[in-house]
């Protein structure tokens, strides 16, 4: 593989993963919006947004653009099952 194919392949799936990453709490958030309720251990739920927000000022310090809608996607996310958590 050339170093522009290693270099393409390499984009495709820092994108993948992004999105997939991205995307991964939105059911979660959704069905919390929907039905109003859901249940998940509240320190579960801080480590995961500190994480989240940590990890952003990660990519933002470094310039890890490709990262950053993640980060934002998954923090809205988790404010929302946040809101509806009822533990």
């Amino acid at each position: 593989m050339t170093d522009w194919g290693l270099l393409i392949l390499t984009e495709l799936l820092g994108w993948i993963g992004s999105i997939m990453l991205a995307v991964c709490a939105l059911p979660a958030a959704y069905s919390a919006w929907k039905d109003k309720r859901c249940q998940y251990d509240k320190l579960f739920i801080l480590i995961w947004f500190w994480g989240e927000v940590v990890l952003l000022g990660y990519a933002l310090l470094t310039k890890q653009w490709l990262l950053v809608p993640n980060y934002c996607v998954n923090i809205l996310s988790i404010a929302i099952i946040w809101r509806y958590n009822e533990q």
